[in-house]
């Protein structure tokens, strides 16, 4: 007897040791994929194995089964089953999901008002499968969200003999500007679905170079402003090609009601859009007005002129915007506006009234800030066609 156990223990010990004493189920770091449940049955199944020798060989086949059929269910992407990572791999992030508010259509006639919520449902439904878009319709009673990228407009346009087409439209927030215009051909009403699906296809690339230009936008306002870089003609060379004679543009003051807007670099902006309107190319002062809301003085009008062979300067100092509401942003706003020659005296120094500027709905104080200078550019630029002609 005494050999017989031996030679058994001998056996055994080739196998990796006595059946009794082994674990019966290790989990080491690279079988993750074995879960608690399995990890639960193969803990009862070692009690019976060292509990009832009988029993010891069905219970070895059930722990090979268990064990063999969760990475199974694993590599068929069994959802009951959690994949195990790669050694190293590291969680993909998900894209950014841009959000694009979808406004109630309006209508051409009444008769196709009852579909005007349910086509911007729709068409919400369509936009939101595409990547990196979320698309959310809203009610006339729902605000638009803060942080919302773009906003689609929609309208059902009535044609002969009951039928309709589908024009879209999708505005910027932050600038109030139209970024991009689908219509598509009429139909019958009950292809009204079908319509709208076409339109959401249609829109898809213009919508997403929107938001690409949106985010290149975004970015630039975190780089630092870097001038370009100065061209020098050297001796011998071809006549230098004609271009507009430059204006220098002060660095605009004042601010909005309620400190709203950062009115200041958008009043900057418009002096060089003015500039540019007239014939001008717009040359940046380099340095603010030395005395808050106060014009620059002759002198240094007349110096800085000088220096870089101007035909005058240009500044701007909005005197207030007043923001309303009316369901939906309205503002009104006054602006001074002066303009100086070459030897540096004023020619021109007169306040722009502006009327009341209506937005979209959606659109933010920003962008209708932007209006109001917009009209204070037209406004300026008929008004110095004569005075600062090139």
């Amino acid at each position: 007897m005494r050999r017989v156990r031996r030679i058994r223990r001998r056996r055994a010990d080739r196998r990796g040791g006595d059946r009794t004493r082994r674990r019966v189920h290790a989990v080491g770091a690279g079988d993750a994929a074995v879960t608690a449940p399995v990890q639960r049955t193969s803990a009862t199944i070692a009690a019976v194995l060292q509990s009832d020798p009988v029993t010891r060989p069905a219970a070895l086949a059930l722990i090979a089964l268990v064990t063999t059929v969760a990475p199974l269910r694993r590599a068929a992407g069994d959802p009951a089953v959690p994949p195990s990572p790669a050694a190293g791999a590291t969680a993909a992030r998900p894209p950014a999901r841009h959000l694009v508010a979808v406004l109630p259509f309006t209508v051409s006639d009444g008769s196709l008002s009852l579909y005007s919520r349910a086509a911007a449902t729709a068409l919400a439904r369509a936009l939101g499968g595409a990547p990196g878009i979320r698309a959310r319709a809203l009610s006339l009673d729902d605000p638009v969200p803060v942080d919302v990228a773009l906003v689609v407009d929609g309208r059902l346009v009535g044609g002969s003999r009951g039928a309709v087409a589908v024009h879209l439209s999708v505005r910027d927030p932050e600038t109030g500007a139209t970024v991009a215009t689908v219509a598509t051909a009429t139909a019958p009403r009950d292809e009204l679905d079908a319509l709208v699906d076409r339109a959401a296809a249609r829109l898809r690339r213009p919508l997403r170079a929107a938001l690409a230009a949106r985010e290149r936008r975004r970015a630039a306002r975190r780089q630092p402003i870097r001038l370009p870089p100065t061209v020098v003609r050297l001796r011998g060379a071809g006549p230098p090609v004609a271009a507009a004679p430059p204006l220098v543009v002060w660095p605009a003051a004042g601010a909005a009601v309620g400190g709203a807007v950062d009115i200041a670099p958008l009043a900057t902006d418009a002096a060089a859009e003015i500039a540019a309107r007239l014939g001008f190319r717009p040359v940046a002062a380099g340095r603010p007005v030395p005395e808050p809301g106060a014009p620059p003085s002759p002198a240094e009008v007349a110096a800085r002129v000088a220096a870089v062979g101007a035909r005058g300067a240009l500044w701007l100092r909005v005197q207030d915007v007043t923001f309303g509401w009316a369901g939906v942003l309205i503002a009104r706003g006054r602006v001074r506006v002066v303009a100086y020659g070459p030897d540096g005296r004023v020619r021109f120094d007169r306040v722009a009234r502006t009327d009341t500027i209506v937005g979209s709905r959606g659109d933010r104080h920003t962008a209708v800030a932007r209006m109001v200078l917009a009209q204070v550019a037209d406004i300026a630029v008929a008004a110095l066609d004569d005075v600062m002609a090139p």
